[in-house]
């Protein structure tokens, strides 16, 4: 099979896997396969460490492993040998690591794969400026194909590239085709054999989504399918249903909210660090929405200047907190009043490197923050409406299941205070996140099943939830999260200290990292499911127990 020949194959392989693989990177891979096949093809790939940049690029490399193994062409893995730290979650950490990687192993050549939409994260900055001061040998492949997730946002694309690296002492190759794959043969033949002494910069232009028509026109929508498609057409099958589609639906809540609130407020900024996407803000107000790229810490820092002067919004996904908690206590400590809308918080289905659940007790722990969590889709824009009339930052956890319980909401959002969704005298149960399911399904199996809705997670309404423990006696806590600084913790806490005695079991996401590729595994092995709440809550209703903790 020519080089050729076999990126046509890898293409063909990674459309049908993604068709049929909601949530798989796409464009990204497609547009990477030339550069596989020659990197594969040139260098010791079992020798030489490789190491990307957010691990989007890495699939055509997983497929070229499997096949010089057996010659097959099959569907790449979520994790590789090729993943330095087993799986790369987040961008900007490939030069970083292979310094570090690079000073432990000097006998072996190290080689990073990194996009232009990756290099605008201000940790490659740093690592380049002390990179180019220790001038340690090692090869930066740079993707340019003009998008992060969405278009490349900043200053540094095009030739500017070449004048910055050559300005920090870097070795400068290219531009170079990154669809013609003799050219990129002959490029890393002669930089494999002529002697490394300095870090070399390889520069190639690629097109995400090459190769598979319908990727090529809309690189977004196929950069991370949410739905299956239809491999001939590209067209979704979608469904309704799921995480997905409530994130979708709750996406398209916020873009048209938010248009309402920058027609009604001139001075209102909407800002996101390249995704999620918000289509119809950024038509109808382009100079007044502002794409970062992918730059967490410059995101909020921003933002919280605009929002002391003007007013910000920011829209983003909740595993992204960590990258710039810093910066957020920095606003809490100005108490901007920033709002930040978040998808995706605690266990969702982005995979094991983009699980939040630490996030509800990181965004606690800031003193001044409001913490909202509105039960689903009907309540969404409420929740939105009154973070606007709070002072100070307040973060909206959006839900991931529309699901209404008993009547639903009746009455308007009021800050810190919770209501009783379903009323019971036997077991008291307390949903912390988006885990109204779960609750819901623990109300279905069991009689007398109370249901608080603490809507607020900060401040919280520990009175509605101690008035509900005195009546039952019994206390089931679901919570989206680790135990940790987290709410259930410190609602057992102050239980205890009014004297209440009950019993308690407490379900919560367990507080390890984890490599597992399937989600509904991942899901189990968090521990946040409907047989272990349903459990917990049978064995409260056992009489005697010796389960939970007695007071």
């Amino acid at each position: 099979m020519t080089p050729r020949e076999l990126c046509d194959e890898i293409r063909t392989v990674l459309v049908e896997v993604a068709s049929t693989r909601p949530g798989f990177h796409l464009a990204t891979s497609l547009g990477m396969v030339e550069l596989a096949v020659a990197m594969d093809h040139v260098f010791d790939l079992e020798k030489d460490r490789l190491i990307f940049d957010i691990g989007h690029q890495r699939y055509p490399f997983d497929i070229l492993a499997r096949y010089r193994l057996d010659g097959i062409l099959s569907a790449p893995r979520r994790s590789s040998k090729y993943d330095f730290y087993r799986h790369p979650g987040f961008a900007g950490l490939s030069i970083s690591t292979a310094l570090g990687a690079s000073i432990a192993t000097p006998d072996r050549r190290t080689i990073v794969v990194m996009g232009d939409g990756g290099s605008s994260a201000g940790e490659v900055f740093e690592a380049l400026n002390h990179l180019g001061a220790l001038q340690q040998p090692m090869v930066i492949v740079v993707n340019e194909n003009g998008m992060s997730i969405q278009e490349t946002t900043g200053a540094l694309r095009g030739g500017v590239q070449k004048d910055f690296f050559v300005t920090l002492g870097l070795r400068y190759l290219g531009p170079f085709d990154g669809h013609d794959v003799d050219t990129l043969l002959e490029t890393m033949q002669r930089v494999r054999d002529e002697p490394l002494s300095r870090p070399t910069v390889i520069h190639v232009r690629t097109t995400k989504g090459k190769g598979y028509r319908p990727a090529e026109n809309d690189p977004l929508a196929f950069h991370q399918p949410f739905y299956p498609f239809d491999v001939e057409t590209g067209q979704p099958r979608i469904s309704d249903g799921g995480e997905m589609g409530t994130f979708l639906a709750g996406l398209s809540m916020v873009d048209e909210w938010l248009m309402c609130e920058m027609d009604a407020d001139p001075r209102l900024m909407a800002v996101t660090p390249s995704t999620p996407p918000l289509f119809r803000v950024a038509k109808r107000y382009p100079s007044r929405w502002l794409d970062t790229g992918i730059c967490e810490q410059h995101c909020m820092t921003m933002s919280t200047a605009l929002a002391l002067d003007a007013g910000a919004v920011v829209v983003m996904f909740a595993p992204f907190v960590s990258r710039c908690y810093s910066q957020l206590i920095d606003m809490g400590h100005a108490n901007a009043p920033v709002k930040v809308v978040l998808f995706f918080a605690g266990v969702n289905p982005l995979g094991p490197t983009q699980q939040a659940v630490q996030v509800i007790g990181l965004l606690r722990m800031v003193p001044g923050f409001t913490v909202l969590q509105p039960s689903c889709l009907k309540e969404f824009v409420d929740a939105l409406s009154l973070a606007r009339r709070i002072s100070g930052p307040v973060f909206v956890l959006a839900p991931k299941h529309d699901i209404l319980i008993g009547n639903g909401c009746p009455f308007p959002y009021e800050n810190g205070k919770g209501m009783v969704l379903r009323s019971g005298s036997r077991v008291t149960v307390l949903p912390v996140g988006s885990v109204f399911d779960l609750a819901n399904a623990c109300a279905e199996d069991g009689e007398g099943i109370e249901i608080i809705y603490p809507r607020s997670l900060k401040p919280f309404d520990h009175d509605l939830v101690a008035r509900s423990v005195e009546k039952t006696k019994r206390l089931l806590i679901i919570e989206d999260g680790c135990a940790s600084s987290g709410v259930g913790s410190d609602v057992i806490a102050h239980l205890h200290a009014r004297g209440l005695t009950f019993r308690v079991e407490h379900v919560f996401a367990a507080d390890r990292s984890l490599h597992i590729e399937d989600d509904a595994q991942l899901r189990h092995a968090y521990g946040v499911t409907r047989e272990k709440c349903v459990v917990a809550m049978r064995a409260l209703l056992v009489e005697p127990s010796t389960s939970g903790l007695q007071t």
